[in-house]
This record gives structure tokens, C-alpha cells and sequence, in this order.
């Protein structure tokens, strides 16, 4: 089959344009969309990545308030300060409410123990064993960090059943001065 001139002028016209439409319709909308797809991939990246930068900032805020609640505990068992007066009632309180009778608070000298002072008080009770078990787990229930460093037990010559007991009761403080305080 042999084609007329017309015929192929009109294939060649149709040729160039295919390749024409190739080369300047198709291909720039190909390279666009790649370039669309490789910005979709770099934005769920970046979305990844701020979910996990959030996430991280969810855990550090947890952290935070994690620790602040800590320090607010570490003043309430250790402060800086010591109100004598104060604690001397509490501990009187303590053993009358645990049905003990308290002969003597008194408090001692303080003891710097490095970044802390340590503030011993000795107290003298009598009453039943019972009583004075409740007292000691009282004493070291109390809000403020308190321990029992010494006890000394005998029997009440003449009470039956009855205990006089001495305590060495220790509560601390920041030595703001060594370098425990803030």
C-alpha cells in the first residue's frame, strides 16, 4: 500500500504532535505530580516527626510535674527550717493521743549531718506497749520526715503491764549553709 503525500503529511502532522503533546503536555505533569508525591512524603515526615516532638513534650511535661510534686514532698519531709515550739506540741499531742503520759518533750542540740541538720528530741512516756507501739508508728507517719534513733524500754516497777519508755525522736532539716538548700 503506498501512501499519498496528504496521507503521510497528516501522519507526520500526527506524529509530531503526539510527541509534541508527549514532551510538553505529559511529561511536565508527570514531573509535577513526582514532585507533588515527594512533597506528601516529606510532609508526613515532618507530621511523624512533630508527633513525636508533641509526644516527647506530653512526656516532659509529665516529667515536670512529676518532679515538682517530688521536691514539694522533699520540703514537706525535709525543710529548711525548723519550728521548735511547734514540733515539741506535736510530738506532746501525738503521745496523749496514742494514751501514753508524757513525763518529758525536750529537744537536743541540732547536728549538721552534711547538707542536713539533723534535730533530735527526746521524749519520756509511760503507759501500756501497745500504746507505745502505736505512738512510735504515729511518729513516723507524721507528715514531716521523723525517726525513731534511739529507744529504751523497762518495765514500770509499779504499774502492771506499763512501760516507761525514753525516745531519741529525729526530724531534719536543709543546712542551706552546707549546700543542701536551693
Amino acid at each position: 500500500m503506498k501512501l499519498r503525500p496528504t496521507d503521510a503529511l497528516t501522519l507526520g502532522v500526527i506524529l509530531v504532535g503526539a510527541v509534541a503533546w508527549g514532551v510538553l503536555g505529559v511529561r511536565p505533569i508527570a514531573e509535577r505530580i513526582a514532585s507533588l508525591e515527594r512533597e506528601r512524603d516529606a510532609t508526613r515526615l515532618s507530621i511523624a516527626r512533630g508527633d513525636d516532638f508533641v509526644r516527647g513534650l506530653d512526656d516532659l511535661q509529665t516529667y515536670l510535674t512529676e518532679f515538682e510534686q517530688a521536691l514539694a514532698d522533699l520540703d514537706r519531709l525535709v525543710p529548711e527550717r525548723v519550728d521548735a515550739t511547734a514540733r515539741l506540741n506535736e510530738i506532746n499531742a501525738v503521745a496523749m493521743r496514742c494514751g501514753l503520759r508524757p513525763s518529758m518533750v525536750r529537744p537536743d542540740q541540732p547536728q549538721p549531718r552534711g547538707a542536713i541538720i539533723a534535730h533530735p528530741i527526746t521524749v519520756r512516756v509511760s503507759g501500756d506497749y501497745e500504746h507505745l507501739l502505736r505512738f512510735i508508728f504515729d511518729v513516723e507517719s507524721l507528715p514531716r520526715h521523723t525517726r525513731v534513733t534511739r529507744l529504751d524500754v523497762e518495765a514500770e516497777p509499779l504499774g502492771a503491764g506499763s512501760v516507761l519508755a525514753q525516745l531519741e525522736l529525729t526530724a531534719y532539716s536543709i543546712d542551706s549553709a552546707a549546700g543542701g538548700g536551693s
